[in-house]
This record gives structure tokens, C-alpha cells and sequence, in this order.
């Protein structure tokens, strides 16, 4: 019986561990994911700089891929005009899907 226990905990143990394992992996991949993205950020925020130099008269609407509770990318963007300060939610069917007209 002692053996049975003991054999017992020992797996148990080791799937706990494993659990553990998995959601460390799973949060080190959800970083990772994070940190490209906010690359991504900074690099269009240096561009639009740099376009905003040579063409000041010029104004970009910005698009925001935020995350959610869990900090996950959602599937949708929230879009904000610069010169009014108004966000719009923009779905799309894909991340394909073409604009439509006047969008």
C-alpha cells in the first residue's frame, strides 16, 4: 500500500510540475508576443515622426490593437482620429479583409 501511495504522489507531483512548466511556457510566449508588438509600435511611431517632418500638414489616423484582461492581442482594432480625439471599433471578418469604401 506504502508503494501504491507513494507512486501515487509522485505522478501527481510530477503533472503538477508540468502544469506548471506549461503555463510558465505559455506566459513567457504571451510576453514575447508583447514585446513585438510594441517593437511594431515604436517603429510606426519613428515613421509617422519622420513623415510628420516632411509633410506637417498632414494628419494619420492611428490604429490600436489592444489586449485583453488576460493580456492577449483581441481581435479587433480601435481606431483613433487625430484630430478629434474620437475611437472607433474596426472588425473585420479577417486580418485580409479589405477596407470598405471611405474607411
Amino acid at each position: 500500500d506504502y508503494y501504491y501511495e507513494s507512486r501515487s504522489r509522485y505522478y501527481d507531483a510530477c503533472s503538477e510540475v508540468n502544469n506548471y512548466e506549461n503555463r510558465a511556457n505559455e506566459l513567457r510566449s504571451q510576453r514575447q508576443r508583447k514585446i513585438i508588438y510594441i517593437n511594431q509600435l515604436k517603429s510606426d511611431l519613428k515613421r509617422y515622426q519622420k513623415l510628420l517632418k516632411e509633410h506637417p500638414e498632414t494628419k494619420q489616423e492611428i490604429t490600436i490593437k489592444p489586449f485583453d484582461n488576460d493580456g492577449n492581442l483581441v481581435d479587433y482594432n480601435v481606431r483613433a482620429d487625430e484630430i478629434t480625439n474620437d475611437f472607433f471599433y474596426e472588425v473585420k471578418a479577417s486580418d485580409t479583409a479589405p477596407y470598405t469604401q471611405n474607411q
